[in-house]
């Protein structure tokens, strides 16, 4: 049941990553009072990820122009 809701969460959060961090920050503090250790360290990864995509997305604009 944990899990599910731990996975309902990444994917929510995953989808609502970009241009928010107070959401992504919300949403990390409420995940890391209920989620083992092995699903935290998939979520930081799965944030970290989705912001080196943003910054990579935005280096790329910034070179386009």
């Amino acid at each position: 049941m944990a899990k599910m809701a731990t996975s309902g969460l990444l994917i929510h959060t995953n989808q609502r990553l970009i241009n928010q961090p107070k959401v992504i920050q919300q949403l990390v503090e409420q995940a890391l009072q209920v989620t083992p250790l092995s699903l935290k360290t998939k979520m930081v990864k799965n944030l970290v990820k989705a912001q080196l995509v943003k910054i990579r997305h935005l280096t790329l604009q910034l070179i386009a122009h």
